[in-house]
């Protein structure tokens, strides 16, 4: 004799409500595995970057916030190697490489930036910044 499936025991209402459940577990799942894409897609960046030679504080722990592929600090330390620019030649390389922003005090966020990195950036003049 074989087993039935046992499922004519519940009722329609709870066959749905059962459905519903798992469903529900799916979208949950499927939203976690998009998170875990993501954050393996920015280990590989990291990876990627540390095997460029960039310096290990330079490399991202969180996200790149915005449209950006890499963060602020990354992208001016990859501008000012072997140069002195000032700030706001710093800031218009910046843009031009294709970082993306809508701040009005953009010139003031890269001088920021530059000064936060102080093991990164080095101040040769009043503005005026190469990289360590």
């Amino acid at each position: 004799m074989g087993r039935g499936t046992g499922l004519s025991g519940f009722s329609e209402k709870e066959l749905m409500r059962e459905l519903g459940r798992r469903k529900a577990l799916a979208a949950k799942l499927r939203r976690e595995h998009e998170a875990l894409v993501r954050r393996l897609s920015m280990l590989e960046k990291q990876i990627a970057t540390m095997e460029r030679g960039a310096p290990s504080r330079l490399v991202p722990t969180t996200f790149a916030q915005g449209h950006n592929q890499v963060g602020l600090p990354i992208l001016l330390w990859k501008i000012l190697q072997g140069k002195q620019l000032t700030v706001g030649q710093i800031a218009a390389a910046a843009k031009k490489a294709g970082y993306e922003t809508t701040a009005r005090t953009y010139p003031r966020m890269v001088g920021n930036a530059l000064m936060a990195h102080k093991d990164l950036f080095e101040r040769v003049d009043r503005g005026v910044y190469t990289a360590k």
